[in-house]
């Protein structure tokens, strides 16, 4: 009894108890791979220190080894921009031009030079002209005033004309501005002269005396005593007046056309005027002499002979 329960007991501990033998086949195996996974890790630091200390002619097969490792970093990684191809740099420069190309943009080139040598021509062409009429009427001018029968309004206009004209120096301007300011003035003195001349002229004037031939009713005897005066005498002092009034009235043409009387001969009218103004109590404003008008006058001939000198 005591042997079959001791064989039972011996059988039921052998039954608890695992086999060892295939527990420590496992352990062999894993720490197989522990030390594999331990070189392969050692291997691969040692390559990555080697490639930085490798030259560049060994670097490649380094990186092939690593690339194995770094395969799935690789495919996640943004994509480098690569540079461009020397194909694109050979395309975007200008091809050479073909002959025909060349050939127009050179006939192009010499008709725009035609043409601005002819624009430049007509520019030049319309300077001349402009140049030939400022001229003209620079001479037409200088020539109103050198003529003999010009007076001083004339003169004074015609100075005025020039001084307007293009192409005159500052000091011909300035020149031509004086020339007609001394022309204006003597004429303006001389137009109020006339005007005193005239204004006494025609107070002075006496009325006619009546016609002492009946006019008949017939008509053909009125028509012939018409062709006849007789008229009474008139008092010495009506022809005294009379007589001044008429060399008033001359005297006013001449200064008109500026054909200066004598001396004496001005003196005396001008003394009998004064004299017949002092009776009504008025002054007048007449030269004695009008040497200084005829001297301006002269010199205003003189400098447009000079300026004609000087464009001719």
């Amino acid at each position: 009894m005591s042997e079959a329960r001791n064989e039972a007991q011996t059988k039921e501990e052998k039954e608890a108890i695992p086999p060892t033998q295939p527990r420590g086949r496992r352990t062999r195996w894993l720490f197989a791979l522990v030390l594999l996974l331990s070189l392969a890790a050692v291997g691969l630091w040692a390559s990555g220190m080697l490639a930085t200390y490798l030259p560049d002619s060994l670097q490649p097969h380094t990186q092939r080894v690593k690339s194995h490792v770094d395969d799935s970093a690789v495919r996640h990684a943004p994509a480098i921009p690569q540079p461009p191809r020397a194909t694109a740099v050979h395309e975007a420069l200008p091809q050479p031009a073909s002959a025909d190309a060349v050939a127009e943009l050179m006939r192009r080139i010499e008709t725009l030079d035609q043409t601005l040598r002819e624009l430049m021509r007509a520019q030049q062409s319309l300077r001349d002209a402009l140049q030939t009429q400022q001229r003209m009427n620079l001479l037409l001018r200088l020539r109103w005033i050198t003529e003999q029968d010009s007076t001083l309004p004339q003169i004074a206009l015609a100075w005025q004309e020039i001084a307007l004209l293009p192409g005159l120096s500052e000091e011909q301007h300035q020149q031509a501005l004086a020339l007609q300011q001394t022309a204006r003035r003597d004429a303006e003195r001389i137009l109020k002269w006339r005007h005193t001349l005239g204004y006494w002229a025609e107070h002075l004037a006496t009325p006619e005396q009546p016609d002492l031939i009946p006019r008949p009713e017939q008509p053909w005897l009125a028509w012939l005593a018409r062709q006849f005066h007789l008229r009474r005498a008139a008092p010495m002092a009506d022809q005294e007046r009379h007589t001044l009034a008429h060399e008033l009235r001359r005297a006013a043409l001449a200064l008109q056309l500026e054909q200066w009387p004598e001396q004496a001969s001005w003196q005396r009218l001008r003394a009998r005027l004064m004299l017949l103004a002092q009776e009504f109590g008025v002054e007048l404003d007449l030269p004695d002499t009008f040497a200084d008008i005829a001297q301006d006058k002269h010199k205003l001939k003189a400098a447009a002979q000079t300026w004609l000198q000087g464009v001719q």
